[in-house]
């Protein structure tokens, strides 16, 4: 009976000692855990992805976009050049129109997502949109992305931002800003409060959106395009110029910028017959509280759209010119004067586009020389910025001369006039039908035979009439 007592005790003793030696183990382990805890420190609250770059402004368009794409890009160590990325996103091949007094919604209507599909095809095949999100994960979204060294691309963060896209490269949480990169012509970072809610474009045909970030994703340099991308550049190519319609204007944020609600945009061919009847019909001059007074909801719709559409067919000819250099020289289709063509529609949407604003040169400085230049050319509208003391003799003379906020306008509409702006719709129209039928015959050539591809052109240089 002693025995077995004792073996009992001893027995428990046994396992008092076991249990305190793992006790002494779990507080080792807490202890070593703690230590590391405490000389990680907590997560950080801010960090930034440094030396990205501010891009310059692309004047008359509304590409901001695509350039944010470029300085992400180069965030990664993935340079290419604009002209590339322009290209692979099928942006060349827009054409969106509406005769409604909508502005930057139709300016940055896109048929296709055009982020989405530049950077598939440069390597990011993850790249997406996150939309409609609570601004908590918005934040968790850029922590996470920033704490890796990936830029995110926003709209409208920042007031002043030149077409409203900025790269965000940066958080801090404490101070509750994102850091942002742009058209902000240095390299310091902008502060941006961080907003309970924003809304803006989506460079894509959802339009607007509340809370829109463009987040790349990882790089996977295996699935950059090639002959792939070719294909698929003219494919999305001959499908936008086909064209449709596009519902806007269906965002709470866009409303307020889509007089008389929610409507249908064309795009593609049929986008000129809606362009052809503003620049046929549309009147320059309306009255309002029983005064003349100049209709700058069509002179800004017209300047808008067509600065982007020459933007873009100027780098359409360049793409294509690219492709062409790698097609095979036993083809049938006559592809070089496609490229002739693409650029020969740019020269003239850039005509059309001087009919309704026209920049009166500074070295035009009398009322005599003012008014010569005036009779001597096919616009309508007169820009004569700075010389506000001749519009009482220009309307003495009989000229429709207007003192507005955006300085002294000089309209001098007449039907001949009207007649040649519609004449050059018609040319644009049929070159856009001649540049379809072609690279329908052209995309069966791709990848027939590659050979070493040229060098990439440079740019166009930057063009601004107004």
């Amino acid at each position: 009976m002693g025995g077995s007592r004792a073996r009992f005790l001893s027995a428990g003793a046994g396992w008092r000692r076991a249990a305190r030696r793992g006790l002494s183990i779990w507080i080792l382990l807490l202890l070593v855990a703690a230590g590391h805890l405490a000389a990680a420190g907590p997560a950080p609250r801010s960090n930034t992805v440094p030396g990205v770059k501010a891009f310059l402004p692309d004047d008359d368009s509304g590409a901001m976009p695509l350039h944010a794409l470029g300085i992400c890009f180069e965030a990664y160590g993935h340079w290419s050049t604009y002209y590339r990325i322009v290209a692979a996103s099928g942006a060349p091949f827009k054409v969106v129109y509406d005769t409604t007094e909508a502005y930057e919604p139709l300016r940055d209507l896109y048929p296709i997502d055009v982020l989405a599909t530049a950077s598939t095809s440069s390597g990011f095949p993850g790249a997406h949109w996150l939309l409609d999100a609570p601004i908590a994960r918005v934040k968790e979204t850029v922590k996470a992305e920033i704490d890796r060294g990936h830029p995110l691309i926003a709209p409208y963060l920042k007031k002043d931002a030149y077409r409203g896209f900025v790269a965000i490269v940066g958080y801090d949480y404490d101070a509750n800003v994102f850091y942002v990169q742009g058209a902000l012509r240095d390299s310091v970072y902008a502060r941006v409060p961080i907003p309970k809610q924003w809304d803006g474009p989506t460079a894509s045909p959802l339009g607007w959106a509340t809370n829109p970030v463009f987040v790349l994703g990882d790089i996977d340099p295996q699935s950059v395009g090639g002959v792939g991308q070719d294909k698929a550049l003219l494919a999305t190519g001959i499908s936008m110029l086909k064209g449709g319609t596009l519902d806007y204007g269906m965002h709470s944020g866009e409303k307020l910028l889509v007089p008389g609600g929610p409507s249908k945009a064309a795009f593609g061919i049929p986008a000129y017959r809606l362009l052809s009847l503003d620049v046929e019909k549309a009147p320059l001059v309306v009255a309002e509280a029983g005064a003349d007074t100049v209709d700058f909801g069509l002179i800004w719709r017209l300047d808008a759209q067509l600065g982007q559409l020459e933007h873009d067919r100027r780098y359409a000819a360049m793409a294509l010119g690219y492709i062409i250099s790698r097609v095979t020289e036993g083809r049938s289709v006559d592809a070089a004067e496609l490229v002739v063509n693409v650029d020969r529609t740019a020269s003239d949407v850039k005509a059309l586009r001087r009919i309704f604003w026209n920049q009166v040169p500074y070295a035009v400085s009398t009322v005599d020389s003012l008014i010569a230049y005036i009779d001597a050319s096919p616009s309508v509208v007169f820009s004569i910025a700075g010389r506000d003391r001749y519009l009482q003799d220009l309307k003495d003379r009989g000229y429709q001369a207007f003192k507005t906020r955006w300085g002294p306008v000089i309209i001098a509409d007449s039907r001949d006039k009207r007649l040649q702006a519609k004449m050059l719709v018609k040319s644009i129209e049929s070159r856009e039908r001649v540049s379809l039928r072609t690279m329908e015959e052209l995309v069966n050539f791709v990848g027939v035979d590659l050979g070493v591809p040229p060098p990439e052109p440079a740019g166009p240089g930057r063009r601004r009439n107004k």
